[in-house]
């Protein structure tokens, strides 16, 4: 394994709230050369891990997947989140026999909700997590992380349609990088390049990353609160609690039902 001074020491992401800003990128770093040395011997998938490092170490920062609610998709963009959640000592043994898998798998750890493969799940299942944690009266955070190729998906906007319906905290992040297996194609993807591209949505991204991890103690959250309106999705990313101030972009919803801007490479941004 690579120097890893300080990513052979996480245990838990719990310690991620420990570290100061500089240290948070060079565990992004190091997570990365831990990939890239891993994957060149034993195979996997490499980019689309490296493409979600500083969000996979923004969102275990900011949540506790202990008790909130986490879910991928496509699967096997989960390296990072692995390396975070005690496995760093097993990483070696990717798709091994006998080692960890390339895709999350409860029966490795409980921060892997469903042994999920490829793409379509993700929202469908957070929101119906969110709502039986919501019958139940827990006070739970839910996440789900999908890329802009698994969205296209029945499954994965059906999830959104009802997702609509619950009422409570929901969040989407949508990895937007223009890729697939290939550059991804359709309607949906030229509307989410045009969002991307938007003053607003530039703005909102420098305005994002010069405030992310920069104060220290702060919840720093980017948040597509739900239910929808009927023309209209709100997005707004919230300051810390003194002083709270909010900014929004609104994208018609015949147009966009739900765009959470890509978090991904953040920490390198500052």
């Amino acid at each position: 394994m690579p120097d890893s001074k300080i990513l052979q020491t996480i245990t838990s992401p719990h310690q991620l709230r420990r570290l100061d800003e500089a240290q948070l990128q060079q565990l992004a770093g190091e997570i990365r050369q831990t990939i890239i040395q891993t994957v060149s011997k034993r195979g996997g998938h490499l980019a689309s891990n490296l493409g979600v490092t500083e969000l996979t170490v923004a969102l275990h920062y900011v949540f506790d997947f202990s008790r909130d609610r986490l879910l991928w998709d496509v699967g096997h963009q989960c390296y990072p989140h692995k390396l975070l959640t005690g496995r760093y000592g097993r990483f070696e043994t990717l798709r091994q026999a006998g080692g960890i898998s390339g895709f999350p798998d409860p029966a490795e750890s409980f921060y892997d909700l469903f042994a999920t493969g490829h793409a379509g799940t993700a929202i469908s299942t957070a929101a119906g997590l969110a709502w039986a944690d919501q019958q139940a009266g827990a006070d739970t955070k839910v996440v789900a992380v999908v890329g802009d190729a698994s969205i296209v998906n029945g499954l994965a906007l059906e999830g959104i349609n009802n997702a609509a319906l619950l009422g409570r905290q929901f969040l989407i992040v949508l990895n937007d990088n223009s890729m697939a297996i290939d550059r991804t194609q359709g309607a949906l993807s030229n509307v989410l390049d045009r969002v991307r591209t938007t003053p607003r949505a530039v703005w909102l991204t420098s305005w994002s990353s010069s405030l992310w991890v920069r104060l220290a103690g702060s919840i720093r959250i980017v948040s597509c609160q739900l239910p929808i309106q009927p023309r209209r999705a709100s997005h707004q990313v919230d300051r810390p609690a003194r002083g709270r101030r909010q900014a929004r972009i609104n994208v018609p919803a015949d147009r966009l039902i739900i765009h959470a801007q890509q978090l991904g490479g953040l920490l390198d941004s500052q």
